[in-house]
């Protein structure tokens, strides 16, 4: 497996973004924290000029720290400097209150219904 080291951000601990080599229409993103993958996400082109993120996860002991929303943070970062799409689309399970909150302080805003259990969250790549 190949990556490509796409960001260091240095304080006490150690946070990599890492891109797992594709060459398909779906990147797979790595988040690396002090060389263990805590987390990863996918970036599939979605329609003209849209952008989703599919599966962000990250490992239960590393949950409620702050890592997932420094990793969403990097990777809106990632997106608004290397891809021309108007618009990044999100679903969210409406029971997870957690990821709707992060969603929102970050600019998604509640779209459209998936299914019952999921509605879809957008937000301009600007």
């Amino acid at each position: 497996m190949k990556y490509i080291k796409i960001f260091e951000y240095f304080t006490q601990d150690k946070y990599e973004l890492k891109l797992k080599y594709s060459d398909s229409d779906e990147q797979e993103y790595y988040f690396i924290f002090n060389n263990i993958k805590v987390g990863y996400v996918f970036i599939k082109h979605y329609f003209d000029d849209e952008l989703y993120l599919s599966s962000l996860t990250i490992e239960d002991k590393y949950q409620n720290k702050g890592m997932g929303t420094i990793f969403l943070i990097k990777i809106l970062e990632l997106m608004k400097n290397n891809y021309n799409e108007k618009l990044i689309r999100l679903a969210v399970s409406y029971d997870n209150k957690i990821a709707i909150n992060i969603y929102k302080k970050i600019g998604f805003i509640e779209d459209r219904p998936v299914d019952k259990y999921q509605f879809y969250m957008i937000k301009p790549n600007s």
